[in-house]
């Protein structure tokens, strides 16, 4: 799995996260789709937006992305949600 410091958009999602008021998942939390679809509702983005990204099915993003940690995937969230309401004073 790999670590925090692995991505490059990690020190922005932790910044996303604060603005936002989300706590962080301990980064060694394997996604599960329940899970995915948790943190889509709590970043205010639909299965749907999620989809749009490129993805059939929650589980789809998962299996090729295997070696991501669930907050990686919350990242991508954080940083889609943001796109949406266009709102980049947080950045």
């Amino acid at each position: 799995m790999y670590a925090a410091t692995d991505f490059l958009g990690y020190s922005i999602w932790q910044e996303l996260a604060r603005v936002v008021g989300l706590r962080r998942v301990a980064w060694n939390v394997k996604p599960t789709p329940a899970l995915l679809r948790r943190w889509l509702k709590r970043t205010g983005l639909s299965v749907e937006e999620y989809k749009s990204l490129g993805w059939r099915t929650l589980q789809d993003s998962i299996d090729l992305n295997s070696d991501w940690p669930l907050g990686a995937f919350i990242g991508l969230m954080l940083e889609e949600a943001t796109w949406k309401r266009s709102d980049f004073t947080t950045v």
